[in-house]
């Protein structure tokens, strides 16, 4: 909800704080910048302080971000929020991953992994939904202070559920050089991390412009068209859940990825496609956001798989989260140069092919490390 807060609130927050639309575009981005710089770095404390702890401290560092934010009087003090908004949250996603892989196992891990995974979609779909009620009736800034305040209430589970107290005493000496040489040497990582790049590239950049292209391709009022986007980041939830049940079912994660990333290609290509009937294109829409969520899901779950050892495997799944970021940076400013340059929508659906063409070709590549990683 960090994350997905900023896109129905953005309007109210310029003009209340008198931003221009290169520093709205800033206040958008800082957040995934932060995980891109730090992702590994989070992952790594999380493996020196326990993985448990470090969640703890990031949900109050998201809060604290959260309230800044809600009383900042201009554009340094509600980027600088976003920055810490940002790390609470990198401190968050990247230890959780461990935690949930100490406390399941088996396919019951599987599966754990695909509940988790839809974290992103549950959130931002929340914010969707929430945003008209809470703006009119609170503004931005209770907003942001409800959203803070969710963050602090997490605590009451996890302090009940998870022990938060000390670390885990037998990880905490573990050399961190020799540590972040063995994560960084698995290839089957890095390749993990990649794949959540290219899926978080076309994913992100199609949420962003949704609300755009449907209001000026296709003549549709910004009402309907956040509720129309809000449908479409639904139906990523049971794509992280079946993504989630056939690891549970034994197929094989670059399988899942592979076939993730042709149903992405395809139906993001139809979404920009010229003279498309409006049923056929939001249908492409549902499939690319539906289908694609198997991908976040079983890229999540891959950090176990190449690093299975609980002292290594913060810094791996920092790894894999940072690659979400970096895809996450890229794919809304591409979309929107490429569009621009060929003054036209349909040149994106180029970019949503090639973007899935890439994670394919990196799909059957995992392949190899996924049969070595997976041998007795």
């Amino acid at each position: 909800m960090h994350i997905g807060k900023l896109a129905p609130a953005l309007p109210s927050v310029r003009a209340d704080l008198g931003l221009g639309m290169v520093t709205g575009g800033w206040i958008v981005s800082i957040m995934s910048v932060v995980g891109l710089v730090l992702g590994m770095a989070a992952g790594v404390i999380g493996d020196k302080f326990g993985a448990a702890r470090t969640l703890a401290a990031g949900l109050v560092v998201c809060a604290i971000g959260g309230i800044w934010g809600a009383v900042s009087t201009g554009a340094l003090q509600i980027l600088l929020s976003r920055m810490v908004e940002g790390l609470g949250f990198i401190f968050i996603v990247v230890p959780a991953a461990a935690v949930i892989a100490g406390a399941a196992h088996g396919p019951a891990r599987r599966l754990a992994f695909g509940i988790w995974g839809s974290y992103m979609p549950v959130g931002t779909m929340l914010t969707f939904v929430l945003a008209p009620t809470l703006l009119s009736s609170i503004g931005w800034r209770g907003m942001w202070g409800v959203i803070a305040a969710c963050c602090l209430l997490c605590l009451v589970p996890v302090a009940r559920y998870l022990d938060v107290s000390r670390p885990a005493a037998e990880h905490v000496d573990f050399p961190l050089r020799e540590r972040l040489a063995v994560v960084l040497s698995q290839r089957g990582v890095w390749l993990t991390s990649m794949i959540f790049a290219a899926y978080a590239f076309q994913w992100i950049a199609l949420m962003i412009w949704l609300p755009t292209l449907l209001v000026e391709g296709r003549g549709v009022t910004l009402a309907t068209a956040s509720l129309m986007t809000a449908g479409i980041v639904l139906v990523n939830i049971p794509g992280n859940l079946m993504g989630g049940w056939l690891l549970r079912h034994g197929v094989k994660h670059w399988q899942i990825i592979f076939a993730a990333s042709v149903i992405m290609g395809v139906s993001g290509f139809g979404v920009f496609a010229e003279g498309t009937p409006f049923w056929l294109f939001y249908g492409c829409c549902m499939l690319f956001s539906g289908c694609g969520g198997m991908l976040p899901a079983t890229a999540l779950a891959c950090g176990a798989l190449f690093v299975p050892d609980p002292a290594k495997m913060g810094a791996a799944n920092g790894l894999i989260v940072q690659g979400a970021h970096l895809g996450q940076v890229a794919g809304p400013p591409a979309l929107a140069a490429l569009v621009s340059y060929f003054g036209g929508w349909s040149a994106a659906g180029w970019l949503m092919a090639a973007g899935a063409g890439l994670a394919m070709i990196m799909a059957l590549m995992l392949a190899g490390y996924e049969r070595r990683a997976s041998a007795p």
